[in-house]
């Protein structure tokens, strides 16, 4: 297996513009997903076979109780050891012995870890 790779996120540089969602999509050849409006702006809700990457929202007030949002980039982060992979059950989540990517598969419906 490879000594694996990182992914770096500034957060502070942010607009939640999800063109990173749309360029995992596009790299790993995943179909589109039919969502619904749940009254939030994060779209789809979760993580899933046919969704590496999320950008979720998080509102909360200054000191002078104005509104302010933070974005996080949710994704697999494609750990040497990953968690998720112990977690998961019946081949749901497995790791490529030769890139040591972790991959869903479609047994993966929801991370719901």
């Amino acid at each position: 297996m490879s000594e694996g790779y990182s992914i770096v996120v500034d957060t502070s540089k942010c607009t939640a513009c999800r063109g990173c969602q749309i360029a995992c999509k596009q790299w790993n050849v995943l179909p589109g997903t039919a969502t619904k409006n749940v009254g939030s702006y994060e779209n789809p809700q979760d993580l899933s076979y046919e969704t590496f990457k999320i950008v979720r929202f998080s509102e909360g007030k200054n000191g002078d109780g104005k509104a302010y949002w933070n974005f996080f980039s949710e994704q697999c982060r494609h750990c040497l050891s990953p968690g998720c992979m112990a977690a998961a059950e019946n081949d749901e989540i497995v790791q490529d012995e030769k890139t040591g990517a972790v991959l869903y598969t479609p047994a993966t419906k929801k991370l719901d870890f």
